[in-house]
């Protein structure tokens, strides 16, 4: 233990001077950066889909083809999400509740994931109470219109639950 704490006390600047280095070099612009602005506010949900089997002709097989059409449905879903399609689809729903919000404003707030069988809508807005509507649009577009865009679902929308509900909450603000 002696021989630690004097190897310690001959060596110590070689520990200080590079800690010294980097305060003298970042702590200006640590001091001249301001806090950035609130982000607005954020939700999201997950949901897990399935494909209406009454509505596409069944063949021989166990369930795991029913578990891999459900994976599929999602996969599909979640690209969707993203598209101009699906910012469209929102936005007419919005206006028919009276809420005017143009769809290329929306492409840019949505963003969605998928594991497997559940995936994840992840919406950002400025407006609290847009928001919540933008939510419950998103939500009526994935459960009622989706099989416009995906032939494989034969014309009828897949079942699509939601395992919670959207809540919003202030966002974090930006990093940068």
């Amino acid at each position: 233990m002696l021989n630690y704490a004097r190897n310690f006390l001959r060596w110590w600047w070689l520990i200080a001077n590079p800690t010294l280095v980097v305060a003298a070099l970042s702590l200006p612009a640590l001091l001249r950066s301001e806090a950035p602005a609130g982000g607005g506010y954020t939700t999201r949900f997950r949901y897990s889909a399935a494909q209406n089997l009454d509505a596409i002709p069944r063949t021989e097989g166990d369930y795991q083809d029913i578990w891999l059409s459900s994976e599929l449905t999602v996969n599909a879903l979640t690209d969707w999400v993203t598209s101009s399609s699906f910012a469209d689809e929102v936005s007419q729903r919005l206006a028919e509740q009276g809420i005017t919000i143009d769809a290329p404003a929306l492409i840019g707030s949505f963003a969605s994931d998928n594991e497997r069988s559940v995936g994840e809508v992840y919406i950002r807005w400025s407006d609290e109470a847009q928001l919540n509507a933008i939510a419950q649009a998103a939500v009526w577009a994935l459960t009622t219109r989706s099989a416009e865009y995906f032939a494989q679902l034969g014309g009828t929308p897949p079942f699509v639950t939601l395992p919670d509900a959207p809540r919003v909450a202030p966002a974090p603000p930006p990093l940068a």
